[in-house]
């Protein structure tokens, strides 16, 4: 299955980016997590793994982010 990754990150903006209630966001401290996460592991040399490793990591933790969000509105009956 392919996705539309453009398609999906203009789904969110329009969702989220502007709603002004801050369910779904990302914040600094989210890409500043993953920088560090990744500084971690991989090191201070930014090469083309390291970017592959923090473009996942940065997926993952997106993933669960909506995930926990979806079971959040799953309790209160959204």
């Amino acid at each position: 299955m392919k996705r539309d990754i453009t398609k999906s990150i203009e789904a969110y903006k329009k969702k989220y980016f502007h709603a002004g209630h801050g369910e779904g966001a990302f914040y600094v401290e989210d890409v500043d997590g993953i920088c560090q996460y990744v500084n971690e592991k991989y090191g201070d040399e930014l090469n083309r793994n390291t970017l592959f490793s923090m473009i996942g990591c940065a997926l993952e933790a997106g993933f669960m982010i909506g995930y926990r969000k979806a079971q959040a509105d799953a309790r209160k009956g959204r």
